[in-house]
């Protein structure tokens, strides 16, 4: 045995516990009764967008399973081949964290339970991060109570992706475990698909990936930039994807569920919040649509918000430019950022951050089914779908105020990250920037009675983003994963918190990952974070 392979024995790493077998303790009796390992294993170079990630490669005289145990010497994990045995193996390996070095030791097994450890030791020192990567700092750390496992955001470099992004991964201490860089492409949502790969979204062009950098489809918004065609990009017929993008389970007669925009131009159109009697003749007003469509860009649904709600209402931001630098000067009426499917009848809940309201709409016909939010200025018919506010003395009752990524976490029960903007619907004066504060809230919906209540909320007014944002429910503790995107220090620079909220009321903080920038001209945000 080899000097680095007797350090890693003698650290635990073949203490890990792996699937049932036992290595021999007899060098001979190996080599007698086990397969064999032809030539040597080895890691293929890491893909240069996502360094951290590399596959380990072996072959083996029989058909046989594979095993790779990897440790740092603190952290060990087991990697397996899967549940058919070959001759030859490729081992998809991450979890590495950023400059550490790891070493890793190969394992076979036959058909009939014979095994093989390589006598060699591989070693993987994981680079670090670019210097100009974000600051991390984990304030609040209680693995007893976490969710365990990777969180996965794009980090976005300023306020907008422009100004550059990277998908990130961090293991349950916050450590950096994985990253996608890619300079000429600024994502600034990802999710997990369903066989593992992620979705990136950047608002124009989707891209799908593996963790070892290599591309497995890409879609792309071709009505406003029919001649933006990556290679090998499928266009679907849609204006853009913004803020959010779902693959829908398979059995669905659609792949993905995203929200794009459209531009109409309607009459007689209030160009002032507070004093809708100021009209002009006419205005370009941006609204939201969502579209479900197939991998091969079919669109198979699609519905206007425009047809569903009223196009006339205006709140604060509503008349704002947020589209100019893709539509021209235009005016941004609802600006939707998430859009769920109720399980319990397979209907959208949408944020519609400028009207101030969650609403229900039928998912076939695209019908207004309820709306959660402040009732001022919601006329007839619309009017009728509002919701009823009931009042818990335990609990008093508030309205979200330009709010993001309503979550289910049962039948009824919908968790938000409530930004908190202006606080008002005009002509009442809003809130100054200076006094505003966000949480999160859960509200109990009974659409046969039409009512809501506030279940509970956590914030007590000494945090606020005025922008992003998101709320995920953890599937094994219940907890709230929640992203605090846009905050801004005491020096202006912008900074981003990842924190986990246990269940119970009142909650409690489980974890608390910042993420800021020396740099103060420079500063760091998230949309949103996911935890798989």
């Amino acid at each position: 045995m080899s000097r680095l392979a007797r350090v890693v024995a003698a650290i635990g790493l073949l203490s890990v516990p792996a699937v049932a077998g036992t290595v021999p303790e007899s060098r001979d009796s190996l080599q007698e009764l086990s397969p064999r390992i032809r030539g040597e294993p080895r890691l293929t170079p890491p893909h240069p967008l996502c360094p951290l990630a590399t596959k380990l490669q072996l072959a083996t005289d029989l058909p046989t399973l594979a095993w790779a145990h990897i440790t740092d010497g603190i952290r060990h994990w087991t990697v397996v081949s899967g549940d058919t045995y070959q001759t030859d193996h490729v081992l998809p390996l991450v979890g590495f964290r950023a400059g550490t070095r790891h070493w890793i030791r190969v394992r076979i097994e036959s058909v009939t339970g014979q095994e093989t450890l390589h006598p060699d030791v591989l070693r993987f020192d994981a680079a670090p991060v670019p210097p100009d990567f974000p600051v991390f700092e984990v304030t609040t750390l209680d693995p007893s109570r976490q969710d365990h496992g990777l969180t996965v955001f794009c980090a976005q470099a300023g306020t907008t992706a422009a100004a550059g992004s990277v998908v990130l991964m961090t293991d349950s201490q916050g450590q950096v475990v994985w990253y996608y860089d890619d300079p000429e492409y600024q994502p600034f949502h990802v999710i997990k698909a369903r066989g593992g790969n992620l979705l990136l979204n950047d608002g124009l062009l989707i891209k799908e990936v593996d963790l070892w950098g290599d591309v497995h489809g890409m879609w792309y918004a071709n009505r406003r930039l029919p001649s933006f065609r990556p290679i090998d990009a499928t266009p679907v017929n849609v204006d853009s994807f913004h803020h959010e993008l779902i693959e829908l389970p398979e059995q669905e007669d659609a792949d993905f569920l995203a929200i794009s925009t459209e531009l109409r131009q309607l009459p007689d159109y209030p160009i002032d919040e507070t004093n809708l009697e100021n009209t002009v003749a006419m205005a370009p007003v941006v609204g939201d649509v969502l579209v479900e469509f197939r991998r091969d860009g079919k669109i198979v649904r699609k519905h206007s918000l425009l047809d569903s709600l009223d196009p006339y209402r205006v709140s604060y931001d509503s008349l704002g430019g947020f589209y100019n630098g893709f539509y021209g000067v235009s005016l941004d009426w609802s600006h939707s950022n998430a859009v769920i499917i109720d399980p319990a009848d397979g209907n959208y809940i949408v944020s519609v951050r400028h009207q101030d309201a969650i609403v229900k709409l039928e998912r076939r016909r695209g019908k207004l089914l309820w709306i959660l939010g402040d009732p001022r200025r919601w006329n007839s018919p619309w009017s009728e779908t509002l919701l009823r506010p009931l009042q818990n003395l335990a609990e008093p009752f508030e309205w979200p105020f330009h709010q993001h990524a309503p979550k289910l976490i049962a039948p009824g029960r919908v968790v938000v990250f409530d930004n908190g903007n202006h606080r008002a619907i005009p002509p009442e004066p809003p809130m100054a920037p200076e006094d505003s504060w966000s949480r999160v809230v859960e509200y109990t919906i009974d659409e046969e009675q039409g009512t809501v209540r506030q279940s509970w909320s956590y914030g007590d007014g000494s945090w606020y983003s005025s922008a992003f944002g998101n709320v995920d429910v953890l599937p094994n503790t219940g907890n709230i994963l929640v992203t605090d995107g846009a905050r801004v220090d005491d020096e202006g620079s912008s900074f981003a918190r990842i924190f986990e909220l246990t269940p119970e009321n009142p909650p409690g903080v489980v974890f608390e990952l910042v993420l800021s920038d020396p740099d103060p001209e420079r500063g760091w945000t998230i949309y949103r974070a996911a935890r798989y």
